[in-house]
């Protein structure tokens, strides 16, 4: 058996401590007809909805953005629920001014069980 430097039985040891083979974590993944993102972290949750920070793997720069998965509460006519809508004009208005983040674009995935609403923002 020939010999180990120093280095390479560094190698081999840390080689064999249990953080070195750690399975990587499956990719949590919000898609639908014409988007697809990768939920990086989850940055909070609140009455209307959850936020998390996410890459659009649709676009070739891949950029990291918010998405918002909003909470629908069903309406008796079958609607939207008000307070989502009342958000979604409210940040078509003020999206525009420097002081706040940039309102991108509303998904609605009919795909999903009685449909999800997705705001993305940029991050």
């Amino acid at each position: 058996f020939p010999l180990l430097t120093p280095s390479e039985h560094h190698l081999i040891s840390f080689m064999y401590q249990p953080h070195y083979y750690r399975a990587k974590k499956s990719r949590e993944l919000i898609e639908g007809d014409g988007f697809c993102y990768e939920k990086i972290k989850k940055l909070g949750e609140g009455s209307h909805g959850v936020v998390y920070k996410a890459r659009n793997l649709k676009l070739d720069s891949k950029p990291i953005v918010a998405v918002k998965e909003a909470f629908l509460y069903e309406e008796d006519e079958g609607g939207l629920d008000e307070i989502v809508l009342r958000e979604i004009s409210l940040l078509k208005e003020i999206s525009a001014h420097p002081n706040i983040i940039s309102f991108n674009q509303v998904i609605f995935d009919s795909q999903s069980n009685g449909g999800n609403i997705y705001l993305e923002f940029e991050f």
